[in-house]
């Protein structure tokens, strides 16, 4: 179990070092990673039925966190601003994966007067997996209508009408 532990912190270690490495290439701050590890390892006092399973098979340890906190203090892109569209990618990100894996939660994620793209992207994918086909449809092809181009829409709308037997047409017309 110890091996097995060493190997885990070991490689953990690797991946914040390569994600420090990333980010100061692409002149992005770690200070979100920070964050991230400062929140995950306050979840590491909590009695394990609690914790975040990510704890569990991520071990955050003090000294990673040190690691990054140490890099944030001494990294020129430590209060860089994102790059332009990052945080509409990123909510698209969030919306698409609270759609999909706890739909039931958009509602709380995502309050009805919050007509963002984000929260319309998470309803319609929540709809989908309520079974609610001819919502979601409809939510898509507003979203569609609004981004003709955009491949998130295409694709997601693209899979749910395959999955339900329709023909999709090439061009993303239905």
């Amino acid at each position: 179990e110890r091996m097995l532990l060493r190997y885990s912190r070991g490689m953990e270690s690797q991946a914040d070092q390569a994600a420090i490495a990333l980010l100061e290439r692409t002149g992005q701050s770690s200070r979100g990673l920070l964050e991230f590890l400062d929140i995950i390892a306050d979840q590491e006092l909590m009695q394990a039925g609690r914790q975040d399973p990510y704890v569990r098979s991520h071990p955050i340890t003090r000294e990673r966190v040190e690691t990054v906190r140490d890099h944030v203090a001494r990294s020129r892109f430590a209060d860089a601003a994102s790059a332009p569209g990052f945080a509409e990618r990123h909510a698209r990100m969030r919306a698409k994966l609270i759609g999909f894996l706890e739909p039931d939660r958009v509602a709380i994620n995502f309050r009805p007067a919050d007509q963002s793209v984000a929260a319309r992207y998470a309803r319609a994918i929540a709809a989908y997996k309520r079974l609610d086909f001819a919502g979601s449809d409809a939510q898509f092809e507003a979203l569609i209508r609004e981004h003709p181009q955009d491949p998130y829409f295409l694709e997601a709308r693209a899979q749910f009408l395959l999955e339900q037997g329709a023909s999709v047409p090439v061009d993303g017309v239905v």
